[in-house]
């Protein structure tokens, strides 16, 4: 794997502000995870939600660095949680 193909979980400061683009693909899966936990339940839309993310992690890093960035996320939730808004 090449570093050009490694995903790092960062926390963003405090002070960032998302561009239009990010903005909007943050309200678009918010939504969607709304609406999902709505018809199917907090189990079921986690797990395909996670799991979707995970498959394409994979096809883009492979698996051992799927397996990194999903533990970069586990170790940032912490500290992400002190940012939610």
């Amino acid at each position: 794997m090449s570093d050009k193909h490694k995903v790092t979980v960062t926390v963003p400061p405090d002070d960032y502000r998302m561009d239009p683009q990010t903005a909007y693909l943050w309200d678009l899966l918010g939504r969607l995870i709304a609406v999902s936990r709505e018809q199917m339940g907090d189990d079921k839309t986690f797990t395909v939600f996670l799991a979707r993310i995970s498959r394409e992690l994979r096809r883009v890093v492979g698996p051992d660095g799927a397996a990194e960035a999903l533990r970069g996320l586990a170790d940032t939730q912490h500290e992400a949680a002190r940012a939610d808004r």
